[in-house]
Formats: C-alpha cells, structure tokens, sequence
C-alpha cells in the first residue's frame, strides 16, 4: 500500500497529513520536533492491520500553526475532532509519542466520545526546577539569516538531542547511549523541523507545561 499525503482546510488553518491502510482507524501523534514523516516506518508496519491517519502537528512539518500566542497541550488536541470530521471517522485509536502523547492524553479527556484505545509512548514528568529550565532552554526558534547560521544551530539541536539529554547539556553526566541514524534519515528529519523552525518550538514548550502528573490519571479513569 502506498503513503498518501494531502491537505485539509480547517477552520484554523490547513492541517498536512499521511494516510494508509484498511482497518480499524488509529490516529497516530508523533513526536517533537519534526512531522508524520517520523511516523512513516509504524505506518509500513501496521498499514495491512489498520486505518493509519497521521497528521503534522500545527506548526510542525506542513500544517500551519496555531493562531495562539502561547498554546497548550489542550490547543493542539482541540484542534483533531475537525480533521476526523473532515476523514469521516467518528472513532479512533490514538497513538501518541512524547509531544503526541500528550496530545493524545488531552484528546482522549477532551473527547472520550472520538477515542476508543490510547497507547502513550514516552510521557516526562519533570520536577518544578526541570520543568522551568526546559521550558526556557530545550527549543527556541531558529530565526533565518542572510549568512546561513540558523542552518548550524539547528543541525546541532537535531544532532545532540541523539547523543545527549537535554541536548544542550553537552557532559559525561549527560550523555545517551544511543547512536545516531542513517545519514538519510537524519537528513529527512532535519528538514522537516526547518520547514516550521520559527514554530516548531510551541509545540514543545506546551509539552514540557502539560500537567502529566494531574492528567494521565484522568485519562485512565476513561472507559473508552
């Protein structure tokens, strides 16, 4: 089966998206920075089980972002119901990671009647010290300029992120185990977060703000 990819007006703005496969809808959130194209490798997995439906998140990849100075978690999950209509699915499945899986968490609480499963991948919980210090330092925009330099400061945000955690803190302590991916496939992620480097960034902030602690217990209460 073949990825599709297309456009859909909102009443906020256009909404970019991946689509494939038969079956039971799920609607996959991913994380940030980046878009649906991090999601391409689940797809091929799952697309001969389900209906697969991953949409950039506003002011990620394609989709435009949102009008809103300062979003929340709550913002971005307001902004699904209108691109289910559009699909015409009633419910879903959501898959969320990182950023998305807050997002999912929101939905699910917002509009239990749209959600029948979540699965959360990656939730933080962060202390109050933590929280404040990656809400001010883990991603801010990156500002084009005439002699190319913004170009670097996110080829380094992309690559550290790989070999440390927070990526900004570059010590011993600090370090990840992990490797880094194909030179393709970095490639690929990297322009994906420069095609919203000047929004990709509310995206994030509102996921280190979500109040995990507070509502993943609501989501767990549902019975979807």
């Amino acid at each position: 089966m073949t990825i599709r990819r297309a456009f859909l007006d909102l009443p906020d703005g256009q909404i970019h998206y991946r689509q494939t496969g038969d079956g039971m809808p799920l609607l996959l959130l991913h994380p940030s920075p980046g878009s649906s194209r991090q999601m391409v490798g689940l797809m091929d997995s799952l697309q001969s089980e389900f209906h697969l439906v991953a949409p950039d998140t506003a002011g990620n990849g394609d989709s435009t972002a949102l009008t809103i100075d300062s979003p929340d978690i709550s913002d971005y999950a307001t902004r699904l119901p209108a691109l289910l209509d559009a699909l015409g699915l009633d419910r879903v499945a959501v898959y969320g990671s990182h950023t998305g899986a807050a997002i999912a968490c929101e939905l699910a609480i917002l509009r239990p009647d749209r959600v029948s499963h979540v699965v959360l991948d990656g939730i933080g919980r962060w202390s109050p010290q933590e929280q404040a210090e990656l809400i001010d330092r883990y991603a801010r925009p990156f500002t084009p300029d005439l002699d190319g330099a913004y170009l670097m400061r996110a080829y380094h945000f992309c690559r550290d992120q790989y070999l440390f955690f927070p990526w900004y803190d570059r010590t011993a302590a600090a370090r990840r185990d992990g490797v880094m991916p194909p030179a393709v496939d970095f490639h690929a992620w990297y322009v994906e977060v420069l095609k919203a480097a000047a929004t990709y960034h509310h995206a994030y902030r509102a996921a280190f703000s979500w109040d995990a602690a507070g509502r993943l217990p609501r989501c767990h209460a549902l019975r979807c």
